[in-house]
């Protein structure tokens, strides 16, 4: 009894500094709150000052540069919507200049199939083309629709396609409307042949001026305006200028805007100072807040990690590293308290195997076979162990061991008894596994050892005892056991009968797998046995 003793006081004294823990651990937490408390009063007014000389600097010396990247962005964004507009029209002026029956029809003048295809029906249909010029290689006009009294023949565009037979794309003004055209040479659908010029413009109309605008300028406001003109003398110092450039004519777009973003900034910079101080405040709160909650839920995970210690175990889950320094010192203290528990927990678990060893000892006393038995048993379950790669293998060999040291409560005389026992000496014989496991089960870390104490007479059909388990609710040492077990056994000489061969006993169990054994198990000692069949290992 005095193990029993021992590990009480053990597991009282273990209590005992569980609940100094706790203590130090809430003493811990409340002087990290302080510490916190000041910190963000500290953290708050360094927040406050960095805010107030940030935005003098962003006042005095931030302004010129968002400008500057203001226009940069807003340049590039109006280039871009220029090119998409020459894109489109692209499209649609090579999938008419690149068509051999168009080639052909404007060769040979056929008008009608030019006013169907070509010309009439680009400007009435919904292209938004306003402007179609069509020429031969002579310069023979064979459309003009939209010019009026302007003379396409003078721009750049077109002189360099009818020259150079290159693709084009240019902006003109007429009369105060400004037109992007897209020009190229009329050629086959392979693109050979080439001769003559094709032209469509499309006017920056108010719908896409309206686009542009809103790429210019998101939100307008009554002060906020935007103008396109293709003389840049008129320009009276705008606040902002766009130009936009073409071999023949520009755009220039005036934005009369008042720096929108930039004069905002200068505008609001008070009222949004103010806001942001108040956010800052407000977050600061709210970040000790969420702090305090932070250091409760890494406690609760830091108790609850202490709470979840088991002696029964044979190593201790390690407390983790936590980032709040105060709790990661108790985590090491633990871990220190744990790792000399460990050391203080094998000396008892030792003693306790060192006592249920001595049970088995007395019983083998008083029958030689249960020892040869057993320590035969042990031997067979260490081979198929290792062969299933069982990693408390240990364990397996000492439960194989005291599988039958329930039977030091077993009469000898019944034992040893040469006739067929009686229906109430067997079923006294059938007691001795749970005799076993009631002798082990206070021993809480024999848990699996107890198990194959236990069931090692299970069959795995079901019509085993004590409890009649059927298949893999079995526990595996109780399955490996009950064939070595079975196969000592039989080729060993008892008082009632003589011993079987080895090879007789081979066959019998064949027999009765799936039945008496676990089919995997049984092939397993199977194949170690065909590869020792010749030794007298087993």
């Amino acid at each position: 009894m005095k193990f029993i003793i021992l590990f009480i006081r053990f597991n009282f004294c273990f209590a005992s500094i569980i609940d100094i823990i706790y203590s130090y651990a809430i003493s811990l937490e409340a002087q990290m709150l302080r510490k916190l408390f000041f910190a963000t009063i500290l953290f708050s007014m360094i927040s406050l000052t960095t805010i107030i000389l940030g935005m003098t600097v962003i006042y005095n010396r931030g302004i010129v540069v968002f400008e500057q990247q203001e226009f940069e962005q807003k340049s590039n964004a109006v280039n871009l919507f220029v090119k998409n507009i020459f894109t489109q029209i692209n499209i649609l002026a090579e999938a008419h200049a690149s068509w051999t029956l168009a080639n052909e029809a404007v060769n040979t003048n056929d008008d009608v199939w030019i006013t169907e295809n070509l010309s009439d029906y680009l400007i009435q249909g919904d292209f938004d083309i306003d402007l179609i010029f069509i020429a031969k290689e002579d310069e023979s006009v064979v459309r003009n629709m939209g010019f009026g009294t302007f003379d396409v023949t003078t721009t750049s565009i077109y002189q360099k396609v009818l020259t150079q037979d290159t693709e084009e794309n240019s902006l003109i003004w007429i009369e105060d409307t400004l037109y992007f055209l897209s020009a190229m040479p009329l050629s086959n659908d392979d693109s050979s042949d080439k001769n003559g010029i094709f032209l469509m413009g499309r006017p920056l109309g108010e719908q896409t001026f309206n686009y542009l605008r809103s790429v210019i300028v998101p939100v307008i406001e009554e002060h906020f305006i935007v103008s396109p003109t293709n003389d840049s003398s008129t320009i009276t110092d705008p606040l902002i200028t766009f130009e936009v450039p073409s071999q023949d004519d520009s755009l220039y777009i005036l934005a009369h805007i008042e720096n929108p973003s930039a004069q905002y900034l200068k505008e609001k910079m008070i009222g949004h100072a103010t806001v942001i101080i108040s956010t800052m405040f407000t977050l600061n709160v709210i970040g000790f807040y969420i702090a305090i909650l932070i250091s409760a839920k890494q406690r609760g995970k830091l108790m609850k990690a202490i709470d979840s210690i088991q002696l029964s175990n044979n190593a201790f889950m390690k407390i983790p590293h936590y980032k709040i320094q105060e709790l990661d010192l108790i985590g090491n203290k633990v871990n220190q308290m744990l790792q000399r528990i460990e050391q203080d927990y094998d000396a008892i678990r030792f003693k306790n195997i060192e006592i249920v060893e001595l049970l088995s000892k007395a019983n083998e006393i008083n029958d030689i076979y249960t020892k040869e038995h057993s320590d035969s048993v042990s031997k067979i379950c260490e081979k198929i162990g290792s062969k299933l790669n069982i990693e408390l293998l240990d364990q397996l060999i000492l439960s194989a061991k005291l599988h039958d040291v329930g039977k030091v409560f077993i009469p000898l005389t019944v034992l040893n008894k040469k006739e067929k026992l009686t229906y109430e000496e067997f079923e006294s014989i059938k007691k001795h596994p749970e005799y076993g496991y009631n002798i082990l089960k206070e021993v809480s870390s024999f848990k699996q050892i107890n198990e194959g104490v236990l069931y090692h007479h299970e069959r795995f059909d079901g019509l085993g005892y004590p409890q009649g388990l059927k298949g893999f609710d079995i526990p595996l040492f109780a399955r490996i056991i009950s064939v070595a077990d079975v196969y000592d056994a039989l080729i060993s000489k008892r008082p009632y009968r003589d011993a079987f061969s080895k090879d007789k006993a081979i066959e019998i169990m064949k027999q009765e797998s799936g039945k008496h054994f676990d089919p995997e198990i049984l092939d397993v000692f199977l194949s170690i046995y065909a590869l020792e069949s010749s030794d007298s290992d087993i």
